[in-house]
């Protein structure tokens, strides 16, 4: 999760809404950006693979608007900032998901 900072923070939220064992283990990243899917899914299988019975559900949001990262209001006959355009494109709120384990489901 980057870009919000809460307490409880949004694992737990998450766990309760998916009707989870309050007991699961869990990992909250945060202030990581982009690079925390890249990280979390190596180590997601890495845990899958220490045994069959485990089972990891990765849950990635990055949510850059609460940063501020928006698109200043377009004023006419004003230049734009192009470098604000290029990074307001490729920085932009996600989230993704993904279950890592050696069990076949269906």
């Amino acid at each position: 999760m980057t870009g919000t900072i809460g307490a409880p923070s949004m694992d737990i939220h998450i766990s309760k809404e998916l009707g989870l064992n309050p007991n699961v283990k869990r990992l909250n990243v945060e202030s990581m950006g982009c690079l925390t899917g890249f990280r979390l899914t190596g180590l997601c299988r890495d845990i899958s693979l220490e045994s069959e019975n485990n089972v990891v559900l990765l849950i990635v949001c990055d949510i850059r608007s609460a940063l501020g990262n928006q698109l200043t209001p377009f004023i006419p006959m004003e230049s734009i900032d192009k470098s604000n355009v290029i990074i307001s494109a490729l920085f932009r709120d996600a989230c993704g998901a993904a279950i890592f384990s050696q069990k076949n489901f269906k």
